[in-house]
C-alpha cells in the first residue's frame, strides 16, 4: 500500500489507495511527531539486538606488522608467508643449478621482470595468407574441438563439394588428411575459394586458413667458411661484453632432455652431434614429388640449427638429445600444414620419450610474415603438453607481432644482436612480441659438406637455437619446472640495458647462462 503526503495551501493531504481525507496542518504535525518516536523506539531495538547477537571477534595471536625475515614478508598469525622476488627467483634457481659453486647472492632489492603480455589476434572466421602454399587452393579447417573428427571431416567433406557444384567451381575439392593436436581438430583440404568460403559458415567450423609458406629464419647466408671461432658462445656466459676464449655455464649438459628441431633435417654423422640425433618425421616434400621418409639435411640450416642447441663445439647443451623433425625442403620453405603436423608429431613423441623421466623443448628456427592461428593453436598444444617452445622472432625488420610464431602467447620469441652487442637492426624483428634477444649475426656452426664442415650465418634461426639450448639445460637439472618457470628463469637471469639500437617498445634483456649474478 501507498500514500502520498501533499500540501495545499493551509491543508495537508492525505492520500492512500483506499480513501481521501483532509486535515489540518496542526494535526498533520502531532502525526509526524508520533512517527517519529516510534521510529526511534524502532532503531534503538534494533541496535540492542544486533549488540546481544554479534559474537566477540577472537584477536588473532601475535601482531600484524609485516616483518621483513630472511627475505620473506612474513604477517605472523595470518598464513603462509608472501613470497618476495629474491624467493621467487631463488626458487626458480635451485643450488644444484650451479654446481660446487653454489648460488650466486641476489641483492636485497632485487625486482623480478615480468614477461611481456602480448596483445590478443583475433581470429578471423576465413584468413587468406600473404604467402600461400602451391596453387593457393589448400585450406586447413579448425573444427570445434568437442566434435568427432572422423564424423565431421566426412561431413564436411560432403558439404564442401556440394557448395563447389552448386558453385560450378572447376576445381574439385578433395580431403586430403585429418589430424590432431592436442585437443584441437584439424582437416586439410583442396577446394576453391568459393566453396571453403560457403564452408565457413558451417556451425561444424570454428575457422578456416589458406595453407602459406613458412621459411628458415636465416639472412644472407655465408657457405663454405674456413675459419672456427665462435664470438656467440664467447658471449653468453658474461654478464658484459668482453670476450675471453672462455665459456662456464649453469646445470650441466642438457642431459635428460629432447629439443626437437622442427627444420631442415639434420645430418646426424656430423661429429659436432656424436650418435645424439634421433630421427624423427618427415612433414615435406621435395619438388620431385620424393616421398621417402628421411630426415637428413638437404638445406643446411637445420644442422647449424641442431649444432647450436647440442653440438660438442657449438652448442650450449652438448648433452641433451636432438629429434630431427623436418618440415623444410632442399630451398628452405615448407608449409603452415606440415608445421601444424610437426608440432602435433613432437607432442605425442615426447609424451611416449619422457613418460618416466625428461624433459622436452621444440626449436622453431622457421617464420612466416603473417599470424597463423593454426599454429598458435598447434604451440598452445605444445605448452598444455609441459613443452617449452622457443621461435625465431624473424626476419623481416617488422613488429614480430604480426609474424608466427613471433606474435604467440605459447612461444619465447627471441630477436637477434650482434657482435659489441649491437641490435641487428638489418634483419631482426622487433617489438612488444619479442621475448628475449640473443646473439644472431655472424654465427658458427656444423655445415653439411662433409662430417666436419662448418659455417656461417645470420638471422634470428640463430638466436633461438641458442635459448633453446639454456632452456635444456636448466630443465635438465629443474625438470620440475613448469613452462612459466622457464620462461620467468630466462627473463630474470638475463642480463638487461646491454643492447644498443634497440626500439624502444623492445625488450632489452640478452641471455645469459653464466653463473654469477653480476
Amino acid at each position: 500500500m501507498t500514500a502520498t503526503v501533499c500540501v495545499k495551501n493551509t491543508v495537508v493531504c492525505w492520500i492512500s489507495p483506499y480513501k481521501y481525507k483532509e486535515m489540518k496542518s496542526r494535526d498533520f504535525l502531532v502525526v509526524l511527531i508520533l512517527l517519529a518516536i516510534l521510529g526511534s523506539c524502532i532503531q534503538d531495538a534494533g541496535a540492542k539486538n544486533t549488540k546481544k547477537d554479534k559474537k566477540p571477534k577472537k584477536k588473532a595471536p601475535g601482531n600484524l606488522d609485516s616483518k621483513l625475515t630472511s627475505g620473506s614478508i612474513v604477517i605472523s598469525g595470518v598464513g603462509p608467508s608472501r613470497e618476495t622476488d629474491v624467493d621467487h627467483m631463488a626458487r626458480l634457481m635451485p643450488p644444484e643449478l650451479f654446481g660446487a659453486a653454489g648460488r650466486p647472492q641476489l641483492p636485497a632489492d632485487f625486482k623480478m621482470k615480468k614477461r611481456k603480455i602480448k596483445p590478443k589476434i583475433a581470429k578471423m572466421k576465413l584468413r587468406k595468407v600473404a604467402r600461400p602454399a602451391g596453387d593457393g587452393t589448400t585450406y586447413i579447417v579448425k573444427m570445434k574441438d568437442y566434435l568427432d573428427l572422423d564424423q565431421t571431416a566426412n561431413m564436411l567433406d560432403v558439404k564442401v563439394k556440394g557448395y563447389s557444384k552448386a558453385k560450378k567451381a572447376k576445381k574439385v575439392p578433395k580431403l586430403k588428411k585429418k589430424k590432431k593436436v592436442g585437443k584441437h581438430k584439424f582437416v586439410t583440404m583442396e577446394a576453391e575459394f568459393s566453396a571453403i568460403e560457403e564452408l565457413a559458415f558451417d556451425n561444424a567450423v570454428d575457422y578456416i586458413e589458406q595453407n602459406g609458406v613458412i621459411e628458415a629464419s636465416a639472412w644472407c647466408d655465408d657457405r663454405g667458411l674456413t675459419g672456427i671461432g665462435s664470438w656467440a658462445m664467447d658471449r653468453l656466459d658474461k654478464r658484459a661484453y668482453g670476450l675471453d676464449n672462455k665459456f662456464k655455464s649453469i646445470g650441466n649438459d642438457g642431459h635428460n632432455t629432447y629439443v626437437y628441431v622442427i627444420d631442415s633435417g639434420i645430418r646426424a654423422s656430423h661429429s659436432q652431434f656424436e650418435g645424439r640425433v634421433i630421427a624423427g618425421d618427415v612433414f615435406v616434400k621435395e619438388d620431385s614429388g620424393e616421398t621417402t621418409p628421411s630426415t637428413e639435411d638437404n638445406y643446411g640450416h637445420g644442422t647449424l640449427v641442431a649444432s647450436l642447441v647440442g653440438g660438442k663445439h657449438y652448442g650450449v647443451a652438448p648433452g641433451t638429445m636432438l629429434v630431427s623433425v623436418k618440415v623444410l625442403n632442399s630451398h628452405g620453405t615448407g608449409t603452415i600444414d606440415g608445421l601444424v603436423d610437426a608440432i602435433g608429431f613432437a607432442v605425442e613423441d615426447c609424451a611416449n620419450r619422457t613418460a618416466v623421466t625428461g624433459r622436452c623443448i621444440i626449436n622453431l628456427s622457421v617464420s612466416a610474415p603473417f599470424v597463423s592461428n593454426l599454429i598458435g593453436d598447434a604451440l598452445e598444444a605444445a605448452e598444455n603438453a609441459s613443452i617449452v617452445v622457443v621461435g625465431a622472432a624473424g626476419n623481416n625488420k617488422a613488429d614480430a607481432c604480426d609474424t608466427t610464431p613471433g606474435y604467440s602467447e605459447h612461444v619465447v620469441a627471441v630477436g637477434a644482436s650482434g657482435p659489441y652487442d649491437v641490435f641487428a637492426a638489418s634483419f631482426s624483428n622487433y617489438g612488444p612480441c619479442v621475448d628475449i634477444i640473443a646473439p644472431g649475426s655472424k654465427i658458427v656452426g656444423a655445415g653439411t659438406a662433409t662430417d666436419y664442415a662448418i659455417r656461417q650465418d645470420n638471422g634470428t634461426s640463430f638466436s633461438s637455437p641458442f635459448t633453446a639450448g639454456v632452456c635444456a639445460l636448466y630443465l635438465s637439472v629443474v625438470d620440475y619446472a613448469t613452462v612459466a618457470d622457464v620462461k620467468s628463469f630466462l627473463i630474470n637471469w638475463g642480463t638487461s640495458n646491454k643492447i644498443s639500437g634497440l626500439p624502444s617498445d623492445t625488450i632489452n634483456t640478452v641471455l645469459y647462462l653464466g653463473c654469477s649474478y653480476l
